[in-house]
């Protein structure tokens, strides 16, 4: 499911962002959500890949509700983290 390995690439992020290497025990513990094994060490092999890569979503013409264990300010931190990835993969790409 894209919606998982785009929530596990933002715990990624923020794990780097505090000096830890991501991993697959990492992002299981730091999960609010249950997340299949197999997206787990998907999104970590990406990452290993490439840490400035953002992942390729399709976007979808329907629209997703947030998912009901996060409150609006996490969403709002998580939206706000997804358009900063897009600004600097678009810079990226503008190079």
């Amino acid at each position: 499911m894209q919606d998982n390995q785009s929530y596990l690439y933002q715990l990624c992020q923020q794990l780097n962002q505090k000096g830890l290497k991501p991993s697959v025990g990492l992002l299981k513990s730091k999960s609010q959500r249950a997340i299949p094994m197999k997206d787990i060490i998907r999104c970590i092999q990406h990452w290993k890949n490439d840490s400035d890569a953002i992942l390729k979503t399709e976007i979808s013409s329907d629209t997703e509700q947030a998912p009901q264990e996060l409150n609006l300010e996490q969403r709002v931190e998580q939206l706000e983290q997804q358009v900063s990835m897009l600004k600097q993969h678009i810079d990226k790409l503008s190079r």
